[in-house]
């Protein structure tokens, strides 16, 4: 997992923001979005966290306010972090790189019969044979820290031949050398043996503790295999085998001169321990690095080569950016070095969590989910030194061993193990280490003539080593290779540290942004900071510049300028045409109505506070808003009688008790007229009930009382059901006799006004409520007898329905102490999963704080309102007219309002852990032309990057199903936008997602037409003739590209004050788009299908197809947002596939050309409709990707409470077998999507539901025919 501040990235805002790859806890908009987990932070601060763009540093989602240097520009030079490369080839020289292929075994040392080692004929070389499990490394799937320091080896060897070559490696399974380092004769491949150490480097970085020499080498054989020779110059046909090369040839250099890596298959290049203080400029950071023990601060570069294509022309770059980590430290730099121990016992704490006392075992439950966290987090060195024994001592001073020599015989060591699960135990903690009851085996006592027992690991330590336990009474950790540990025998080693998240890292992070990388800075930043490791860092007399200059490779010391264009921003209007004064990507709520306001007819409260009058001020204040901006409220409540407090929070249970008590609260309040609110006015509570078939809701008005318990009866619309009771034997419906007129009024057509204390009734003549008097109500027959109510004592209503199918309450609001992840989580879970409802999360201390407490309520005004969109309703806070002058007076988005477009987006959230990884897929559809009213569903499956065709053809099923629901027809065209997706996997990602989204549209034709045939007999249902043309689009939000002003006055300014005094940052206008000089080449993808290849009754070819300009494809990096503080960030939109820039569905529509895709893009920024800003990635993949991750907080749960179950997925081509996971044994692990119980659908024989995939809930508040918007 890795989180990201700064330059933007994946959910980054303004230039800012932190980042996550794997993801994990994302806080959403009403928590202050803050993400609880990262692993490093990236150049640029921005303001915002999210998708969004930061508003002046802060925390908010869209775009930061700033003064331009003039009228928006439509054109602007930007700078980037890109840095040319160049070819130095020499006159006359073959210009080549000799390219191998890397195996590596685990090896043995071979014996003779005395058990001596037998070397080869060279008399120095051992022999080696395969260790017979596990022999090969994998490296097809990225180098590891080991493979790097085993090929380090073979090119020290190398190096030490005559000719001096410099062997180049990332260890991964690629080299490349100058020369060919296989002598002529000797085939084609050339073995070598090496020793080194499996968990560690040779050296120790503190020679006085000499750990390395306790941890012995391991023996390995490297091949390396020829493969042939690159030619750097032969672009046009090896483009990619040449931007390997040169990306390998990066990476080894900058691993050979000193910079630090972490992890499998390193991009971020970390700047020695020692160098740290030189490129660390902030104070905090460097107040960190001197003060604090435990953790420091690391600061490097996260490097790559482009290769990238401007119509003819090619040309290599090299991207650059800045990154802040932290890492644990593995020796307390204040103390002498001394290694840092997991248990500490002067403040009774084991990683940071306090513990009651250490001589009892730990049994409260909260601390060992606690401790278990922490451990999970870090790299663990195990040190404990045991007592010699007398006969150990004198053999070892009879071969002339000194006693210091002879202690250090007695050290265990073992550096970088990770906290693993055993799998007999089916744990990784046991929770004391001298209880036989958790953990005992048996052991063989060799001193006592082999006498075997069974003994706990406190009595084999004393047994064996002499080793009295300090604190038995403490944990036992797992490491794997079936070995425990107690704790006191446990340290930290030095590794990334991950959840580096705390207030004080982030106000570290975000100064050194704010100061030293803000902006137009920040590329000078990362300049120099390359040049830094590039020129001054060095080992044997080699820089990185030296190394290049040897592969003939050359490095700018200058980044790219490139011309952007600014898009021109969309026209926002709220209720009666009143427009929205847009600046910089950001606008304001003060003193507008939505223009499409929900209803919320009833609403539950819970105060997770323990202050309920607080959360009673923040709802008053909050329903005098959410009425002013047009959203029909209840008003004159009484509050006291709907707040259900607790204190008790931190478990589900106790959340689970409060959120039931405040639903049953607004049952008795408004489903059953507790008070008297309805009764006692003579008027009607008004919802929605869910229709018998289970698929449709209706307007209806609730009787009371009710009619037995459970029970309500209901009035619905005269023109659904014009009978609301039956007298005897005869149908009637119940009306309203007022004083003003003799005409009956139809119960839907009366109301009271509870603030001003009247009733209203509706003149259709005018269209409007007029006042009137009520006199009395009474049954209507259906010749027109009217019949006295207070004279049928006896009546019944006609509709009686169960409590649960009638809308009540339409939304929770849930006030939490603060933004904790867990709380917020669960209460989510219980809402959504328990009780099918949506709610709506307020921080307390949020509110109270504001200084502008409108302003507050405003935001969570447009949060509801999302929530309760729907079908009958279609609510939304402002509609959206295209910025360019083909869109003047046509509301909606730039081409997507042309025909029944969808645009669906796709995210996905990983688990992590490797024995029970999952992935939750999040998909949010978009149904109308404006794009801001959502359908939603979310998957979940087995681990996976490229997700199964049956999975996605079902998840597009369920979308266009719900577009069908809204619109009434199927859409003619798709546009998908495809999130969480890598490079390498595009041709992958062409050939299969896009099968499944083409497979999905056809069932769900089939469904709505009935008999959807294959197009022809090689046709199996679903391929591009008989499916909606689709434009797919990978968005890379994880990108390392950073674009600032070249000029700082044509851009956005801001004055921000710092530690160093006030400064202008300037960062370039939202909407600011670069589709040229340094956009990726995509070589092997055929982007738009040839058309002389398509029947032509099925679709017509548009007669000038709206084709890529330059040559350049149809990719574009797009800073959608506007950044106040930091450095903007954009996000770079890969077009796997573009149907519709060939295919007419339907008359009226156009091709999606490169620049009208980019208007489109841009336009839907503005739709996220929960925040007043342009967010960074368009929402429907931004809402998808919230889906996913509010999913994986919930997942675990719903498999521990048997909520889900798992359902085989069907096999994979041949062709992508080679991308499962698989055991130890090399066999591929089963695969399953799971499914739930269908709480809508009917049993079957045996008395259960049926299965579906998709895991979202179904919402009795939902008021329409699909999902609501919950990740609003």
């Amino acid at each position: 997992m890795s989180d990201r501040y700064g330059g933007g990235d994946r959910y980054g805002g303004g230039g800012g923001g932190y980042r996550r790859d794997n993801n994990s806890d994302r806080g959403p908009p009403e928590r202050n979005d803050r993400s609880r987990s990262r692993d490093h932070y990236e150049s640029g601060r921005g303001g915002g966290r999210g998708y969004s763009g930061g508003r002046g540093g802060g925390r908010g989602y869209g775009g930061g306010r700033g003064r331009g240097g003039g009228p928006r520009p439509t054109s602007m030079m930007v700078k980037t972090n890109y840095y040319k490369m160049d070819f130095c080839q020499r006159m006359g020289v073959e210009y080549c790189w000799h390219h191998y292929t890397v195996e590596i075994k685990n090896a043995i040392r071979k014996k003779d019969e005395n058990r001596k080692p037998l070397f080869e004929d060279d008399g120095t070389t051992p022999k080696l044979d395969e260790r017979p499990r596990n022999a090969t490394f994998d490296l097809d799937k990225g180098s590891t820290p080991l493979s790097i320091r085993i090929i380090a080896k073979v090119s020290k060897q190398v190096r030490e031949e005559p000719g001096g070559n410099i062997l180049m490696y990332d260890g991964s399974a690629a080299a490349y050398c100058v020369r060919d380092i296989i002598p002529q004769g000797a085939g084609t491949s050339r073995t070598f043996s090496v020793k080194t150490k499996r968990d560690c480097e040779d050296g120790d970085p503190y020679p006085e503790h000499e750990d390395a020499d306790r941890m012995t080498g391991s023996w390995f054989q490297v091949k390396l295999e020829r493969v042939g020779k690159v030619y750097p110059d032969a672009v046009t046909t090896g483009q990619e085998a040449v931007r390997q090369a040169m990306d390998i040839i990066l990476r080894s250099a900058m691993i050979k001169v000193g910079m630090q890596v972490f992890g499998k298959s390193p991009k971020v290049f970390y700047f020695p321990t020692e160098q740290q203080p030189r490129v660390i400029q902030s104070n905090k950071l460097a107040r960190m690095l001197s003060n604090e023990k435990n953790y420091m601060p690391i600061l490097g570069l996260m490097q790559a080569v482009k290769f990238c294509r401007e119509g003819n022309n090619f040309s290599f770059y090299l991207t650059s950016n800045t990154a802040i980590d932290f890492a644990n430290r593995e020796y307390d730099h204040q103390r002498k070095n001394m290694s840092i121990p997991l248990l500490n016992s002067g403040d009774r704490s084991i990683c940071g969590v306090r513990v009651r006392d250490l001589n009892r075992p730990i049994e409260d439950l909260r601390t060992q989910k606690d401790i278990e966290n922490e451990l999970e987090k870090l790299k663990i060195k195990v040190w404990y030194q045991y007592p010699p024994t007398p006969e150990f001592v004198t053999k070892h001073k009879e071969k002339g061993k000194t006693e210091k020599e002879i202690n250090r015989f007695c050290v265990v060591v073992k550096t970088n193990k990770l906290l693993r699960e055993d799998t007999v135990k089916h744990c990784k903690i046991i929770w004391s280490a001298c209880d036989p009851n958790l953990h005992s085996f048996e052991f063989e006592d060799r001193k006592n003539g082999g006498e075997k027992k069974m003994v706990t690991v406190a009595e084999y330590f004393w047994i064996r080593y002499r080793i009295k336990l300090k604190y038995p009474h403490m944990p036992l950790v797992f490491l794997g290779n079936k070995e425990w540990f107690p704790i006191e025998f446990l340290f930290q080693s030095f590794s990334k540290m991950r959840d580096a998240n705390s207030k004080e890292q982030v106000s570290a992070v975000l100064e050194f942004y704010n100061e030293f990388s803000a902006g137009s800075e920040s590329i000078q930043n990362v300049t120099t900071l390359t040049q830094k490791a590039m020129t001054e860092l060095g080992q044997s007399g080699l820089t990185v510049e030296n190394i290049l200059q040897m592969y003939n490779l050359r490095v700018s010391r200058e980044p790219v300028e490139v011309e952007a264009r600014v898009l021109p921003e969309p026209t926002l209007k709220f209720a009666g045409g009143r427009a929205a004064g847009v600046k910089n990507g950001s606008w304001n709520l003060a003193r507008v109505e939505f223009s499409k306001p929900a209803d919320i007819n009833s609403l539950a409260v819970v105060d997770l506070t323990g202050r309920a009058e607080t959360t009673e001020r923040f709802m008053k204040n909050f329903l005098r808003v959410a009425s002013s901006h047009g959203m029909k409220v209840p008003s004159n409540l009484d509050l006291s009688r709907l707040i259900a407090s607790s204190r008790e929070n931190s478990r589900i249970k106790d959340i689970e008790e409060v959120i039931t008590r405040a639903i049953q609260n607004a049952v008795a309040v408004f489903l059953h007229d507790s008070t008297g609110r309805y009764t006692n006015n003579n008027v009607w509570f008004q919802t929605k009930v869910q229709n018998p078939d289970k698929k449709a809701f209706s307007s209806c008005l609730v009787m009371t009382p009710p009619t037995e318990a459970g029970l309500v009866g209901v009035i619905l619309e005269q023109s659904v059901s014009p009978p609301t009771h039956k007298v005897g034997n005869e149908l009637v419906r119940i009306m309203v006799k007022v004083k003003e007129t003799d005409t009956f009024i139809d119960p839907f057509e009366f109301r009271y006004d509870f603030e001003r204390r009247i009733h209203e009734a509706y003149n259709p003549e005018s269209k409007s409520w007029q006042k009137v008097t009520f006199e009395k109500k009474v049954y209507l027959s259906q010749d027109g007898n009217p019949i006295d109510v207070r004279d049928a004592p006896n009546a019944q209503p006609f509709h009686v329905v169960s409590d649960a199918d009638v809308n009540c309450p339409s939304i929770i609001f849930i006030v939490l102490p603060d933004d904790t992840t867990e709380r917020y989580g669960l209460a989510k879970l219980i809402c959504h999963f328990d009780h099918g409802i949506p709610c709506q999360m307020i921080v307390g201390n949020n509110f109270t704080s504001q200084r502008s407490p409108d302003q507050y309520c405003s935001n969570v005004a447009i949060k509801a309102n999302a929530k309760l969109s729907n079908v009958g309703n279609k609510a939304k806070a402002w509609t959206t007219s295209p910025g360019d002058l083909r869109g003047v007076g046509r509301e909606g988005i730039t081409w997507v309002n042309e025909i029944n477009t969808m645009v669906l987006g796709i995210s996905m959230s990983n688990s992590i852990g490797a024995h029970d990884s999952y992935s939750v897929i999040g998909a949010s559809a978009t149904l109308d032309e404006s794009c801001m009213n959502f359908a939603q569903s979310v998957y979940a499956c087995t681990r996976t990057e490229i997700i199964d065709n049956d999975t996605l053809a079902g998840l597009t099923k369920t979308m266009m199903l719900q577009y069908y629901e809204y619109n009434g027809t199927l859409p003619l065209r798709l546009l998908v936008y495809r999130d969480g997706v890598s490079e390498g996997s595009f041709t992958r990602l062409q050939a299969l997602e896009i099968q499944g989204i083409r497979k999905g549209c056809h069932e769900a034709k089939d469904e709505v037409v009935g008999s959807a045939k294959p197009c022809s007999d090689s046709c199996m249902g679903g391929c591009l003739l008989c499916c909606p043309p689709i434009t797919f689009v990978a968005c890379l939000t994880r990108n390392n590209v950073k674009i600032v002003p070249s000029n700082g006055q044509e851009g956005v300014s801001r004055r921000v004050r710092t530690n160093r005094g006030q400064k202008e940052v300037y960062n370039v206008h939202s909407g600011t788009c670069v589709d040229s000089c340094i956009i990726d080449s995509i070589s092997n993808l055929e982007v738009t299908p040839d058309c002389s290849r398509i029947k032509k009754e099925n679709y017509v070819c548009y007669s000038e197809p709206g084709g890529g300009t330059g040559g350049g494809g149809y990719d574009f990096l797009l800073t959608s947002h506007g950044a106040g503080l930091g450095t903007s960030k954009p996000v770079h939109y890969r077009i796997i596939l573009n149907e519709n820039a060939v295919l007419q569905p339907a008359g009226g529509a156009t091709p999606l050309t490169k620049k009208a895709l980019e208007q489109a893009t841009y336009e839907m920024s503005f739709q996220y409709s929960t925040a007043t800003k342009a967010v960074r990635i368009v929402p429907a993949v931004y809402y998808s990707d919230r889906l996913a991750n509010m999913a994986m907080n919930y997942f675990n749960y719903l498999r521990r409470n048997g909520h889900v179950e798992e359902a085989d997925l069907a096999p994979v081509m041949s062709s992508e077998e080679v991308h499962l996971p698989r055991d130890r044994d090399g066999n591929i692990k089963p695969r399953f999507v799971y499914a739930r119980r269908d709480l809508s659908g009917k049993k079957d024989k045996d008395g259960k539901l049926p299965l579906t995939t998709n895991l979202l809930p179904n919402f009795t508040g939902a008021g329409s025919a699909f999902s609501t918007h919950i990740s609003a």
